[in-house]
């Protein structure tokens, strides 16, 4: 073989091997280019799921406390199976003191009552006159208004 044929083979190789080099680069930084853009959405849905983080300890410590309360409840004897309910609707106006005292003695609780007060507002009519006071003479009474749910047990 000749010199030029020599330096010729070795140009064509050199060609190839260098083309082959290039393209093998040009699939490594393509390649490397998508492991880029993955690790960011990796990252991203990290963030993600990290600020979801708290809320869902706060679910989980929801529902320990939840089976507490419910074991509580059960060893109370409060399930709701065992209770029913009345609503109760007092609308604003005005009662005399005998009046609101059964009233207040029926929501007061005992012997297995209990008020669950959706509103209650009481207050005296006149500025002079007062809740935990005797009545004076011609007091006009007291405004009563109560709404909410009487629960009272049914079984045992």
């Amino acid at each position: 073989m000749t010199q030029r044929r020599r330096s010729l083979v070795w140009l064509a190789v050199s060609i190839v091997l260098l083309t082959a080099g290039a393209w093998l680069a040009r699939s490594g930084l393509s390649q490397l280019s998508a492991e880029r853009r993955a690790t960011a959405e990796l990252n991203a849905k990290r963030v993600a799921l990290e600020s979801l983080l708290p809320e869902a300890e706060r679910r989980e410590k929801f529902a320990a406390l939840s089976e507490k309360l419910s074991a509580e409840v059960a060893r109370l004897g409060f399930q709701s199976e065992q209770w029913a309910e009345q609503r109760i609707q007092r609308l604003p106006g005005v009662a005399a003191r005998r009046e609101a005292d059964v009233l207040l003695h029926e929501l007061a609780g005992g012997n297995g009552r209990l008020f669950a007060a959706d509103t209650f507002d009481m207050g005296v009519l006149s500025p002079e006159a007062g809740l935990f006071s005797t009545p004076a003479t011609g007091e006009r009474g007291i405004s009563l208004a109560a709404t909410g749910s009487l629960y009272f047990r049914i079984g045992k």
